[in-house]
Order: structure tokens, then C-alpha cells, then sequence
């Protein structure tokens, strides 16, 4: 062969990832599928199941297989929705401490694809594995008579709840004391498990001489939906803080909220994704209020990323914000009217909370957690309100109580209160001139008077 011969293309390493994935996907696999303990851990549960599951052949279906379905189940559900997406913990505070954040960044990647990256990779660890379950879930059927649709059905929506928190955990990973993710971790998997995964497969093992699903379509696909808001809002909210509050990060959460209220009337008589859409509407409001101000767009750019409703800063969130408590409260008059009271106390807590935050110093009004811990002011007020009712018999007192933000507690009375629509359009009126007030000192044209 000649020396000036063109040399030959490369022959492409058949075991490893193709180049058509994301660069932050590839090497988050490569670091997480390589690993010695990913594979020992694997191995070691397959071989723990084996062991549990081989018994099945021996037993008939009215002995001891219902219990090894039971701790089965109970072990799929815990890999899946606990164990594997705890690991999300450490998917950005090992970069901070090991100061590569910046080096990522300066690469043509932006804060999206980086946490987009490192949430694919949990996420296919996540689904692999709850892959890898399908056929125990066949020996299950076989030894214990449960339908074999509903026990796939349900091992994929555990491995859609892990995914959603494998997408919460990594937007918790961005703290860096240990405390300050661990706390919240253990939290959300508490509730994670104890109020969708348990009665989900109690849900399952209930049914073992019934076909058929365990779920309506229309609840299916409201599950679905809820499941990709969340996942959108976390890895968005994580950007917005890796890029230091630029990029159209914001748009796209809100985006997701708007798009999941709708839904509500196309899918009806299913509470699940109304509550869920307000749940994701105050979480979302309480990083749209504050912050720092509008940033204003590039020249050239019209897009719906640029818009008022749309732009990052606080002035726009708080726009936003109104307009989607508003749906929210019209939503639940029609669709959940024993809801309304409570979404008026949430969109007041966000909007008198705001105001409150105005009289403190401009360093302090951007801290999100501030606003949420205004929740502790007015749960205070109400209940110094409630009890000196109950002492004194004072009926203004009892009716103070209930128009004071927030939740209600368990001893304030429950009577309706026709001034709480009244207080709550109040506050976000005071939130709107705050937020016209900063546009209009913001405007290109505007210039400082010399001092």
C-alpha cells in the first residue's frame, strides 16, 4: 500500500454506543453500565429472584405462591420507584465537587442537554431493569393466576413513577449538602410508595382471578401526561439553576402546565391529573414570581419562547402565574367544585407571599424558599385567629381565620367564606402593578434621571 494512499475510515467499535445518541447520554452509560457495582448488583438481585421464584413450581396456587407474589411484587416495586432512582442524588453535586460543571458548559451543550443527559441515562438503567422483571412477572402468572396483561401493566407504571422520580431527584442533586437532598429524597419516596406504588400492586394482587385491566384508558393516559409535565418541570427547573437563570428555561415549564390544565376537560372525571396539574402550577409559581427581573430577548427573535407570558424574569411569571390560577380556579367551579376553596387559599398563599416578599431588601426577594416559607407566616395567623376564636366566641375572629392564605387547618371552622375570592383577585391585582411597575422601569426607552 502506498503511502499516499487515502487511509480508510475507522471501523466503528461494534460494542460501543452509536454516535446518533446525545454526548451526555453516552457518557453517563458508559460511566453507570460499566461500573463493577451495577453489574454485581444486578446479578446478585436476579439471583435473589431465582431463588424466591423457583419454589412457585412446587406450590399450588391456594398455598404459599401468594405470599412469594406478594414480597415479589413488593420488591419490584421498591427497585423500581426507591432504590434505582435515589441514585439521581449524586448526578450533579458529583460534578460540582469534582468543578467539571463549567468545562461541560463551554461545550456546544447546553444546560438542558447536560441534564437531559444524566436523567436518560437513570432512566434507562430504570426501564432496563424493570424489563429485565417481565419474566418473573410470567412465572408469577403462571404460579398464581394473576393476568398477565395487568402485571405488565403494572410493572410499566412502576417504571413510569421511577422515571418521574428519577427526574425529581435530579433537580434535588443540585444542592450540595447531603442533608439538604437526602431529606427531600426520603420524603417523595415515602409518599412515592406508600400512596401510588403499595396500592397499586395491592391493587394487582387483589384481582388474581380477574382479567381484564386495572386501569380505564382515559386514566392511563392521564397518568401519562402528568408523568411527562413533572419530568419536563424538573430537568427544566435543574437548567434554569445550571445556567445561572438564562435560556428559555422557564418557557418551557410553564408551557407544561398550561398544556396539562386543558387536558382536564378532555379527560374528565379523572381527579388525578386535575389535582396534579395544580400541584405542578403552585411549584411551578413558586420559582415564576421570583428571581431576577425580564431579561430582554434577542434581536431577531419572535418566537413564543420571547413572549410576555413566556419570558424569564419575575415581571412575566408574575403574568403567568395569574393566568394560570385563574384556569385553575374556573377548572375545579365546573369539574371539582368542593376544590375551589382550597385552590383560592394556594393562588393567595403565591400572591400574598409575594407581596409580603416586596418589603424585603432586592437581595432577598429572589429566594424562592423564602415565599414558600411565608406558608409558616399565615398558618400562625390563622391558627392565633381560630383559637382566640374558639376562647372568645367571637364570630369576626372565626371569619378572619378563613380568609387567611393557605391551607386550612383542622380546628379553624369550616364555613364558607364568600370574601375569599375577594381577597385572593386582591393580592394578585397588588402582584400585577408590582409587575407593570418593573416593565415599566425596565423599558429600552426609559432613561435614569442624573443623580
Amino acid at each position: 500500500m502506498s503511502p499516499d494512499a487515502p487511509a480508510s475510515p475507522p471501523i466503528p467499535d461494534a460494542g460501543d454506543f452509536p454516535d446518533r445518541l446525545p454526548p451526555m447520554l453516552v457518557k453517563e452509560l458508559r460511566q453507570g453500565l460499566r461500573t463493577r457495582l451495577f453489574a454485581q448488583t444486578i446479578i446478585g438481585f436476579h439471583l435473589m429472584m431465582i431463588v424466591l421464584i423457583l419454589p412457585l413450581a412446587t406450590f399450588s396456587p391456594t398455598e404459599s405462591a401468594h405470599g412469594t407474589q406478594q414480597l415479589c411484587w413488593w420488591i419490584f416495586a421498591a427497585v423500581l420507584v426507591l432504590l434505582l432512582p435515589l441514585q439521581a442524588l449524586s448526578a450533579l453535586t458529583s460534578e460540582r465537587r469534582a468543578n467539571t460543571l463549567d468545562t461541560l458548559l463551554l461545550t456546544n451543550m447546553g444546560a438542558s442537554r447536560i441534564v437531559t443527559g444524566k436523567w436518560l441515562a437513570l432512566s434507562a438503567r430504570i426501564s432496563l431493569t424493570g424489563l429485565s422483571f417481565l419474566p418473573y412477572a410470567f412465572i408469577l402468572y403462571t404460579g398464581g393466576g394473576i393476568s398477565l396483561s395487568d402485571s405488565a401493566l403494572t410493572l410499566l407504571r412502576l417504571i413510569l413513577a421511577g422515571n418521574v422520580l428519577a427526574a425529581a431527584f435530579t433537580a434535588l442533586s443540585w444542592n450540595t449538602p447531603w442533608l439538604a437532598r437526602a431529606a427531600p429524597a426520603l420524603g417523595i419516596g415515602w409518599l412515592a410508595m406508600n400512596f401510588h406504588a403499595w396500592p397499586m400492586v395491592a391493587r394487582l394482587l387483589g384481582k388474581s382471578n380477574t382479567p381484564g385491566s386495572l386501569e380505564s384508558p382515559g386514566a392511563l393516559l392521564a397518568e401519562l401526561a402528568v408523568a411527562v409535565a413533572a419530568i419536563v418541570i424538573f430537568l427544566e427547573g435543574t437548567a434554569q439553576h445550571l445556567s445561572g437563570g438564562k435560556g428559555p428555561h422557564p418557557a418551557r415549564s410553564r408551557l407544561a402546565v398550561l398544556a396539562l390544565l386543558p387536558l382536564s376537560l378532555v379527560i374528565p372525571n379523572h381527579p388525578l391529573l386535575l389535582g396534579a396539574a395544580i400541584a405542578l402550577l403552585a411549584l411551578v409559581s413558586l420559582t415564576a414570581v421570583v428571581g431576577k427581573k425580564n431579561e430582554d430577548p434577542p434581536s431577531g427573535n419572535s418566537s413564543w419562547k420571547t413572549s410576555w407570558l413566556f419570558r424569564s424574569g419575575w415581571p412575566s411569571g408574575i403574568l403567568w402565574a395569574v393566568c394560570g390560577w385563574l384556569a385553575a380556579v374556573i377548572l375545579t367551579h365546573f369539574l371539582q367544585p368542593g376544590w375551589t376553596s382550597t385552590i383560592l387559599r394556594l393562588a393567595g398563599w403565591i400572591f400574598w407571599g409575594r407581596l409580603l416578599m416586596a418589603c424585603l431588601p432586592a437581595s432577598l426577594q429572589s429566594r424562592s424558599w423564602l415565599l414558600a416559607g411565608t406558608a409558616v407566616l399565615f398558618l400562625a395567623l390563622q391558627s392565633l385567629l381560630a383559637l382566640a376564636a374558639n376562647l372568645l366566641t367571637l364570630p369576626g375572629l372565626a371569619a378572619a381565620a378563613l380568609l387567611v392564605p393557605g391551607p386550612r387547618l383542622p380546628f379553624t371552622p369550616d364555613a364558607p367564606a364568600p370574601l375569599l375570592p375577594w381577597c385572593t383577585a386582591a393580592a394578585a391585582a397588588g402582584c400585577l402593578l408590582l409587575s407593570g411597575f418593573s416593565l415599566i422601569r425596565q423599558r429600552p426607552g426609559r432613561m435614569d434621571s442624573p443623580t
